[in-house]
């Protein structure tokens, strides 16, 4: 899980700097933004067919990648969603309308499909529902979607593409924190302060190319 979790980070912020960095350069050509879009996709499913041909070209990541395939196809790679989503999400309903908006609050349990008493949850989305309820996680949602759409707009403003890497990285964070309750560790939170704290300084002066 945590492999697949990581390649799928990694593909989702990708194919973020591709979109935005190429509609950027779209813009800045005077062409237009289909046209940016089609061309970064192109880019991307590119850089992905090497970097898989790559891969399979090597033995120790060929097995990686045969072993990942192998565990989709077992029933039993669920177990995550039947042991602890769903027995999460049954403890909100099960306190009715007040806990769909406001959750069970931080701190407190659930019991988990195999008996065990669990205070987290895989899954930043789920996380914040439980826990915070369906305010708190609009909160959640809405501070990622400002400093991600903030760096963006930073960036088309000053022409620095490093701010569309950054929004690129907290997209990429977004979707690992839905597979692994890394949105509690501290290097998690304190990378997401970095970026919001890049956004908040004056602008950067861009890099020069040679």
């Amino acid at each position: 899980t945590q492999t697949r979790s990581q390649l799928i980070a990694l593909a989702a912020g990708s194919g973020v700097f591709g979109v935005i960095n190429g509609l950027w350069r779209a813009r800045q050509r005077g062409r237009s933004w289909y046209g940016g879009i089609a061309k970064s996709a192109t880019i991307i499913v590119a850089s992905l067919a090497v970097t898989f041909a790559i891969l399979y070209a090597i033995p120790q990541s060929r097995a990686l990648l045969a072993a990942l395939v192998l565990r989709n196809e077992n029933d039993r790679d669920n177990g995550r969603i039947d042991d602890e989503w769903v027995p999460a999400i049954n403890t909100v309903l099960a306190d009715g309308v007040p806990g769909l908006l406001a959750g069970i609050g931080a701190g407190q349990s659930f019991i988990t499909a195999g008996g065990e008493e669990r205070t987290y949850v895989h899954n930043l989305v789920l996380y914040g529902l439980v826990y915070f309820g369906a305010l708190g996680l609009g909160l959640v949602l809405l501070g990622y979607v400002l400093l991600i759409v903030g760096l963006w707009r930073r960036g088309d403003r000053t022409g620095d593409e490093r701010y569309f890497a950054l929004a690129a990285l907290v997209v990429a964070l977004f979707v690992y924190a839905e597979f692994f309750a890394v949105h509690k560790l501290f290097s998690y939170n304190l990378i997401l302060m970095l970026a919001a704290q890049a956004l908040l300084q004056p602008p950067a002066v861009p890099l020069e190319r040679g």
